[in-house]
């Protein structure tokens, strides 16, 4: 066996076992559509109207591509070749696929921190960096989705490795790729285009002068890879300026006025989240052990050039005032690369006590790690909606009433009365849409968009042609419009008097949130949860694996209360 495919070995072992961890679980909610945020409906209508415009511009178009190719071609190809499926079937197979892509993806990426570490670092630092990526928690649970995060990650990090060879190698292919890589990660998420920084940071950081043109040559690769993932750009340019100007307006002033700038809770709650307690003050050891590093010249410029794949993405996102762990997981490969040197040099020490102590908090990262991350996984097999379904079809009998909030279980409909209570956004999404429209500069854009709107109308339903509508101004209209024919106060539950109630967490923490405390859903919620409604509670689900060691997953596993009304019907 050569030494080059022995130094693989371990990282084939890592990939692997990322892979595992990233797919287990993928069936979540299958074949309903759990998570609101994934693609593939949008994909779907896409592909059925053969057109390369997704018309939401909140993001990029190159996942929607990836996943029309990736996951419904190959369905509609089987469909061709096999027969047609039903529906059911075809939709929980082209999800699979579509999450499979997040799964892939994401062991790219964590390939992708090895070979930074070891081209910066050592190999060993590239092992230990990639080892914990591979135990995230955060990357791990995103990448069971067939969302933008993984896919616009993998791309930033590829990119942040062609700039880690410009760097250390000579040679114009380097820029280049770095280049089209930062284009294709904006293609996913604007953001992305970030990426390109590590690129710049490498050419102002090489120990030999490099010609000036190469690196216009990468930017310029940049513009290409963005169209080449985005071309609506040049194929719909007035309808996506207007849908950029409009979703990042609305997107930069969510939770303005509510909350703090996302700086501090970023790193001490979405970090905390993302990686577990022991892994994030680790990476965070790193951090600061990567300024002691910079002091040695062999060194500055490869902690300068990790610094910049994290740096920038870190003061963009503080300036929200939203903050979610998803907003945080871009930044983790490039801190766990620190944190995979700060581990390798720790375990090189040559003071014996120095390298016990390093095994001992090596053993109590990765222990704690792995065992946060399994249960992340355990949480998408035992979510739950899963067990508030068993509860519900062994204590409720056949034939009761049953109403249930968003991101309830799924029950059979034969066999209860189920009513699903509309979502309703549209005191959060005014409050904050009006926020967007008192800001100066929106004012002046929407001025000059205004003249552009005959070429920035698309069909609509009616025929007729209407401008760019946002996620905002959908929501609202939609819940304006549930809500003429749903009381979701507790006068309307007291009408329909239902047998049971069942509301999640996901549903109900947001609205507690954000709704003011007028409005009737969240004064109903205020009121089950003190007891002052004629509904008690009788059940409460919420896996978890052991006190202590319960990751809170995006979209996943939230708390499941089920009421009952006095009386109701019950199979004991």
């Amino acid at each position: 066996m050569t030494a080059a495919s022995s130094a693989k070995r371990p990282l084939v072992a890592i990939a692997l076992l990322s892979l595992g961890l990233n797919l287990w679980g993928i069936d979540w909610g299958l074949p309903q559509r759990w998570h609101p945020d994934e693609i593939v409906g949008r994909a779907e209508q896409m592909f059925g109207d053969r057109t390369l415009n997704h018309r939401y511009f909140a993001y990029g178009a190159l996942h929607y591509y990836e996943v029309m190719a990736g996951a419904i071609l190959p369905v509609r190809v089987a469909q061709k070749l096999i027969g047609r499926f039903n529906t059911t079937f075809e939709d929980a197979l082209v999800t699979l696929l579509a999450r499979l892509l997040s799964v892939l993806l994401a062991v790219g990426i964590v390939v992708c921190v090895s070979l930074i570490g070891t081209t910066l670092f050592s190999q060993r630092a590239g092992f230990w960096g990639a080892l914990f990526l591979a135990l995230s928690m955060g990357v791990v649970n995103l990448a069971h989705f067939a969302t933008t995060e993984i896919p616009s990650v993998f791309w930033f990090t590829l990119s942040c490795l062609m700039s880690a060879y410009a760097l250390r190698r000579r040679a114009l292919r380097w820029y280049l790729l770095a280049g089209l890589c930062a284009g294709l990660s904006a293609a996913v998420k604007y953001i992305g285009g970030l990426s390109l920084l590590p690129l710049v940071a490498a050419h102002a950081l090489a120990d030999e002068r490099r010609p000036w043109r190469w690196l216009l040559g990468g930017v310029a690769m940049s513009g290409v890879g963005f169209l080449i993932g985005n071309p609506v750009t040049l194929l719909a340019f007035p309808e996506f300026l207007e849908g950029f100007v409009k979703e990042g307006a609305y997107n930069t002033a969510r939770g303005e006025g509510r909350v703090p700038r996302a700086f501090a809770p970023l790193i001490t709650h979405r970090l905390v989240q993302a990686l577990g307690l022991p892994l994030c003050l680790f990476s965070l050891a790193g951090l600061a052990y990567s300024l002691w590093l910079a002091r040695a010249r062999g060194h500055r410029a490869a902690v300068a050039l990790v610094w910049a794949m994290a740096l920038p993405h870190y003061l963009v996102m503080g300036m929200q005032y939203e903050q979610t762990m998803r907003y945080i997981v871009p930044i983790v490969p490039a801190l766990l690369v620190l944190a995979g040197k700060l581990a390798a040099d720790w375990l090189a020490a040559r003071t014996r006590w120095i390298r016990a102590a390093a095994g001992g908090v090596m053993a109590a990262v990765l222990g704690y790690s792995s065992l946060y991350t399994i249960a992340a996984d355990l949480s998408f097999t035992r979510d739950s909606r899963y067990l508030a379904r068993e509860w519900v079809l062994r204590h409720v009998p056949e034939g009761a009433s049953i109403e249930m909030t968003a991101y309830g279980p799924e029950l059979p409909r034969g066999r209860y009365r189920v009513a699903q209570r509309p979502i309703n956004r549209s005191p959060e999404a005014a409050a904050e849409a009006n926020v967007v429209k008192q800001k100066p500069l929106y004012r002046a854009m929407q001025r000059w968009l205004s003249t552009l709107s005959p070429k920035t109308a698309g069909p609509s339903a009616d025929g007729n042609r209407e401008g760019y509508t946002t996620w905002y101004e959908r929501e609202i209209r939609k819940s304006h419009e549930a809500v003429q024919t749903f009381d979701l106060g507790l006068r309307g539950l007291e009408e329909r008097r239902p047998d049971y109630l069942i509301i999640s967490r996901l549903y109900t923490l947001p609205l507690l949130k954000k709704a003011g405390p007028a409005d009737p859903e969240r004064q109903l919620v205020e009121a089950l949860l003190a007891g002052r409604t004629p509904y008690q509670q009788v059940a409460k689900f919420r896996y978890r694996l052991l006190p202590g060691v319960e990751p809170v997953a995006e979209f996943v596993n939230g708390t499941v209360t089920v009421f009952a009304h006095a009386g109701a019907p019950r199979n004991d």
